[in-house]
C-alpha cells in the first residue's frame, strides 16, 4: 500500500518540475515529550499549497487510493475554488498535473 507521504512527496516534485511553487502544510494536534497537546494550523486545511506559473493560488489534498476526504477538507477545497483559486483532492501525481495544467 502506498504511504500519503509517498505520494505528496511525487505530487510536490512534479508541480514543482512544472514551475509551482509547493508547500507541504502540517495541520492537526501534535503532543509535547510531556504530553501537552498542541493545535497547527486549523482543522480542514490541505496538505499541500501553492502557487502556478501563472500566479494562481492551489490547494491540494492528498489521499491514498480509496480514501476520500473528510467533510472540514472538502469545505476548505470548495471556499478556495469559490475564491478563484483552485482547489482539489488526488490520489496521484499524474491527476494533480491535471487538474492544474489540464493535460
Amino acid at each position: 500500500m502506498q504511504r500519503e507521504t509517498a505520494i505528496m512527496h511525487r505530487i510536490m516534485t512534479a508541480l514543482s518540475e512544472r514551475g509551482c511553487i509547493v508547500l507541504r502544510t502540517n495541520a492537526g494536534t501534535y503532543y509535547t515529550k510531556d504530553g501537552v497537546a498542541v493545535k497547527i494550523g486549523f482543522p480542514g486545511l490541505s496538505d499541500l499549497v501553492g502557487i502556478t506559473p501563472t500566479g494562481r493560488f492551489f490547494a491540494c489534498e492528498v489521499k491514498v487510493p480509496g480514501q476520500k476526504p473528510r467533510e472540514n477538507q472538502l469545505a476548505f477545497l470548495e471556499a478556495v475554488n469559490k475564491r478563484g483559486g483552485i482547489g482539489f483532492w488526488t490520489t496521484s501525481e499524474t491527476d494533480a498535473i491535471e487538474m492544474l495544467f489540464g493535460n
